[in-house]
């Protein structure tokens, strides 16, 4: 069996799976449109941080942040270009052969 959270919100019973959020928002010194390739495009997020990504920023898009043994999926929520991405994500997982 499992949990419906809009019940559990109505009835104040607890949910089997609460919903946690992490909102983070900088400032940086970089022209907006320079950010948001580097966060949108993978072929730039892929300079600075994960080593392979798979997928595309777009709303209900799934995407993969890959290193050498572990996979970091997420589904892409909402995109205001320009402005923000907005995603869910899922446990890192060992990647396939890893």
């Amino acid at each position: 069996m499992t949990a419906d959270p809009d019940r559990a919100a109505a009835t104040g019973a607890p949910s089997a799976s609460p919903i946690r959020t992490i909102q983070r928002e900088i400032d940086l010194a970089a022209p907006i449109d320079v950010v948001w390739r580097a966060l949108a495009d993978p072929r730039e997020l892929e300079r600075w941080f994960p080593l392979e990504v798979r997928g595309d920023v777009a709303p209900g898009a799934a995407l993969v942040w890959s290193w050498i043994d572990f996979d970091w999926p997420f589904r892409v929520e909402r995109v205001e270009p320009g402005r923000r991405p907005a995603s869910s994500t899922s446990p890192w997982r060992r990647a396939p052969g890893a």
